[in-house]
């Protein structure tokens, strides 16, 4: 009987190890998975980080798109007046938008081109004799008048210009004549148009220092990015002397000032 007993004692041994055994694996896969499940977290963001770095790409979008900018923009020059209106511009240290006329730069106003320059604002073709008659002819005559004035803002500048703006803009009835010949043509020598969206009317009838300001206060504020038509010419004196007050008048509105060179896409009356 003795021999069971020794048999039953060992098989007792054999089972306690055994148990041991299978104690010690599972504690050890247990703790295994417990560490993967550890390194796996710490390698995601919490839910909290996550979200806060979302939020924060959101706010500066939001910020991004909510600036608003208005483009102050004059035509015709340069003239007697351009030293007074770059004046007032380097007074508040805000840059703008001059669409030329050729004829306009003789050599004794190339000094005022070259000041509008330094002072980073932007230049554009306008036209060069401004006759409704002549440039609008034909969309050869509107070409040559184009690259007449090119040139000599070339001459002048040393820059190749490529934003223009159309006399009396893209929507007077001269223009809808050659429009379906031209605009393309344009294109395809890489020109672009700009528009604009609010005027002073400061070049129609008899403008006042009121007519001037309210012409301007009446639709700024319908836009985010206003583009603000005024004139440069030898008769925009009270455009001058009101500049000021509009710059003011904009940057209580929250606006900052930028050229229309900047902008991702040109402002453009629609076609039909």
């Amino acid at each position: 009987m003795k021999w069971v007993e020794r048999a039953t004692k060992l098989i007792l041994v054999l089972a306690m190890l055994g148990s041991c055994f299978w104690l010690e694996y599972y504690t050890y896969q247990s703790q295994e998975t417990i560490l993967q499940i550890q390194k796996e977290v710490g390698n995601k963001k919490k839910p909290e980080e996550i979200t806060t770095g979302t939020t924060l790409e959101n706010e500066e979008k939001k910020k991004e798109q909510s600036k608003k900018v208005a483009y102050l923009t004059f035509d015709d020059g340069p003239s007697k007046v351009t030293e007074r209106i770059l004046d007032v511009l380097e007074v508040y240290d805000i840059p703008a938008t001059f669409f030329l006329i050729g004829c306009n730069i003789t050599e004794e106003r190339v000094p005022v081109i070259e000041r509008m320059i330094e002072n980073k604002n932007a230049i554009g073709i306008h036209t060069y004799c401004h006759k409704a008659k002549e440039i609008y002819s034909s969309t050869q005559s509107y070409l040559e008048d184009l690259e007449k004035t090119k040139e000599r803002i070339y001459e002048v500048t040393g820059k190749e210009v490529f934003m223009i703006r159309f006399p009396w803009g893209s929507a007077n009835n001269y223009l809808k004549k050659i429009e379906d010949s031209l605009l393309p043509t344009l294109e395809e020598k890489g020109y672009y148009y700009c528009d604009w969206n609010v005027s002073a009317e400061d070049s129609i009838g008899k403008p006042t220092r009121y007519s001037i300001l309210q012409n301007v206060k009446k639709d700024f504020n319908r836009y985010d990015n206003p583009i603000v038509l005024m004139h440069d010419s030898a008769t925009s004196s009270l455009t001058a002397e009101m500049l000021p007050d509009i710059i003011v008048m904009l940057k209580e509105a929250g606006y900052q000032f930028d050229t229309l060179d900047h902008m991702d896409k040109p402002y453009q009356y629609p076609r039909d």
